[in-house]
């Protein structure tokens, strides 16, 4: 019997900021793949960015700006899909005497992977949303700590005597919001207790 050799060529695909998409078709690829066709194939490469990247061109063996484009695997290829991260920085600064305590964090309400959980991670990134609105609020694992005041660009909301947050925090650029973080005595009560 006569046997044929199928040529075959290896198309290694990316993106250039890893984690922000993937790219589809006929293929799946988060990061970096490579796969071997046939010489005669025809592949299609289509690019699906996360929110807050935005993209921008195909480099390599596609060409253009288009978010879908064929490549034909008659040679070995290399397809890079780059991509722009338009994702705003939003910072927390802590003040006041309790700034340098652990018993406490400022959590936002958003953020994707990751988002603002303050301190250690006081700093993320947000894609920009429409209508999107960031909240920052303290959480507390000790008592004599408290978060009384957030100035920067938000609306700072009480509730009651010692609940406070940021809200109405658009990401439409980068923005710094701080944080006073206060300690406070802690009251102590005694009961006794007499009788038979």
């Amino acid at each position: 019997p006569q046997v044929i050799f199928t040529k075959l060529s290896v198309l290694d695909i990316s993106i250039n900021i890893p984690g922000a998409g993937y790219i589809g078709g006929d293929v799946y690829c988060e990061k970096r793949c490579r796969s071997e066709y046939a010489s005669t194939t025809n592949v299609t490469l289509t690019v699906y960015p996360n929110p807050g990247f935005q993209f921008q061109e195909w480099s390599g063996g596609c060409t253009g700006t288009a978010t879908t484009s064929t490549v034909s695997m008659e040679t070995s290829k290399s397809d890079t899909a780059n991509v722009l991260d338009t994702r705003k920085t939003l910072k927390v600064s802590l003040t006041g005497t309790g700034a340098g305590s652990t018993g406490f964090k400022i959590i936002s309400n958003y953020g994707g992977s990751g988002g603002i959980s303050c301190p250690p991670q006081c700093e993320a990134k947000f894609p920009i949303v429409d209508g999107q609105n960031i909240i920052l609020y303290p959480i507390y694992s000790q008592l004599g700590i408290l978060v009384d005041n957030f100035s920067g660009p938000c609306t700072l909301q009480k509730f009651g005597v010692e609940q406070v947050r940021c809200e109405n925090l658009i990401m439409d650029s980068d923005k710094t919001v701080t944080a006073n973080v206060a300690t406070v005595p802690i009251k102590t009560i005694s009961v006794s207790v007499t009788g038979p």
